[in-house]
């Protein structure tokens, strides 16, 4: 009992609907529509939790049913417009990577920790000569994985560029002129994401991810398990097809080096 009372939450396993269940309070809505409220007594007073779900129930009004179906609707052509794609790549993960001395978390990442560098297009022009031998190709791909995981411990330990570009970029008030650094093409051009990646790995996941940034971009989430990789890859019809073929002739590349 003690248990359950110190709980942050409570899961609910239900034979024949799905239940989300708070500890304090619950709403229950089955898919045939009905509905129900469970509340935690000890806790909280009748007459508010009453007066709740009558606040949820009772101001189902027509403007409420015309909003909710035409967010229905948006959510339908948003999906429609979408193409996802999960890669699975059982070739090697984390627990081969780190027998080679290397970090299995230089794999990749933008955001603030931005993957292209001198070293890592060096590398991947490296890996399109079908002439230069595998010893240089894995000596330039070690330089690479190399430099990026300088730059991650750099942006960890807030040496970093975007994040303070971008508090800087925030610090402007709508009045004021934008600084020509703001205003240079190279500056929006670096900025526009047409590649977004992150990851969070969990042996548990069948996968998780989220949609592009920008229109003509990916979004690319990846999970470095201990003997696969996996990216689930989400664009506007961008050919996933083709973009998760190239991940795998990457990747068995690379475990060739």
């Amino acid at each position: 009992m003690d248990v359950i009372e110190t709980a942050a939450f409570v899961v609910s396993l239900d034979d024949t609907k799905p239940v989300t269940k708070e500890q304090s309070f619950q709403f229950i809505v089955f898919e045939n529509g009905k509905a129900g409220f469970n509340g935690e007594h000890s806790k909280m007073d009748a007459t508010p939790t009453s007066r709740l779900w009558d606040m949820g129930t009772r101001q189902l009004n027509s403007e409420i049913t015309t909003a909710i179906a035409q967010a229905d609707t948006k959510l339908k052509a948003l999906l429609a417009k979408h193409d996802f794609k999960v890669v699975t790549f059982e070739g090697f993960g984390k627990n081969f990577i780190k027998k080679l001395q290397l970090s299995p978390y230089a794999y990749g990442r933008t955001e603030t920790c931005r993957s292209v560098s001198v070293e890592s297009v060096a590398w991947v022009k490296a890996m399109e000569k079908p002439h230069m031998s595998l010893e240089e190709k894995g000596k330039l791909g070690r330089a690479a994985i190399a430099a990026q995981s300088k730059y991650m411990t750099r942006a960890v330990e807030g040496k970093g560029v975007d994040r303070h570009l971008l508090g800087l970029r925030l610090l402007i008030k709508p009045d004021e002129p934008k600084p020509s650094l703001f205003a240079d093409p190279a500056c929006a051009k670096s900025c526009y994401w047409r590649l977004s990646t992150s990851q969070i790995t969990s042996e548990y996941y069948n996968g998780y991810g989220w949609g592009e940034v920008v229109p003509d971009g990916y979004g690319c989430a990846y999970s470095v398990k201990d003997n696969a990789l996996q990216f689930n890859l989400v664009s506007q019809h961008l050919k996933n097809d083709e973009f998760a073929q190239h991940f795998n002739e990457a990747l068995w590349e690379m475990n060739g080096l």
